[in-house]
């Protein structure tokens, strides 16, 4: 779409819309742009009315498109998690309204704190994966067990294979004593560390 407009002098930037129909137009919509910076910021003032948390991310155009798939894949992970959680419990009877508090403080003082902060990121960019504690060796034990029950359960465990499958990898590898995030690794070098 960038070259057919610069074909035809066309002014062009694209971006995507990370919020749900009703809160366009409020300050907290969420929509991120990308292309020419100085159409960007030319058009701003209008953008704005869109969405009040408008953020420019590059001169390519392609990038917003990228952060939006990117997240969208971090809401089904934990969609597709939470989902398979409360298909565990209700094989005791246990109701999601019942379970559901304790989901909360998980997210809440586990999950929230080790991937929403600046050092997550650090940890990837610089690929330290050194932990003292819960490491690969740790969480590869876990899964296994997690998918044993699950099957005992009639549950089904195919979305976490390949995450297991890597885990037992690295753990071959000699990385039991690393993060789980040592994982990142092989999802960047896919073609060289094919393991699945």
């Amino acid at each position: 779409m960038e070259k057919w407009a610069a074909e035809h002098d066309i002014e062009y930037i694209d971006g995507a819309i990370m919020t749900v129909p009703p809160m366009i137009g409020s300050d907290e919509a969420l929509i991120f742009y990308g292309g020419q910076q100085a159409i960007f910021e030319k058009l701003e003032p209008i953008l704005k009315l869109l969405g009040g948390n408008t953020v420019y991310l590059s001169p390519d155009p392609g990038v917003p498109m990228l952060y939006d798939l990117a997240l969208l894949t971090m809401l089904y992970g934990v969609q597709q998690s939470w989902l398979h959680a409360h298909a565990m419990v209700s094989t005791a009877g246990i109701s999601s309204k019942e379970f559901q508090p304790f989901v909360e403080e998980w997210f809440k003082n586990v999950i929230l704190p080790g991937y929403s902060t600046s050092e997550a990121g650090l940890m990837l960019d610089e690929a330290n994966y050194k932990t003292e504690v819960s490491n690969l060796h740790t969480n590869m034990l876990a899964l296994e067990h997690i998918i044993k029950a699950s099957k005992e359960l009639s549950i089904p465990t195919d979305w976490m294979t390949p995450l297991k499958s890597s885990y037992d990898h690295l753990v071959a590898k000699g990385y039991g004593t690393d993060s789980p995030e040592r994982a990142f690794e092989l999802m960047k070098n896919h073609k060289k560390n094919s393991y699945v």
